[in-house]
């Protein structure tokens, strides 16, 4: 069941934001910034 779940997070995640990179998304993730998407 974990892996269901993490394919449907997934999916949502990709749904929800299909340029795959949100601004919110990079200032959580931190380490986004700097791969060069400045």
């Amino acid at each position: 069941k974990a892996i269901s779940g993490e394919k449907e997070w997934y999916f949502f995640r990709y749904r929800r934001y299909p340029n795959g990179v949100r601004p919110n998304w990079r200032a959580a993730s931190g380490y986004w910034k700097a791969t060069g998407t400045d």
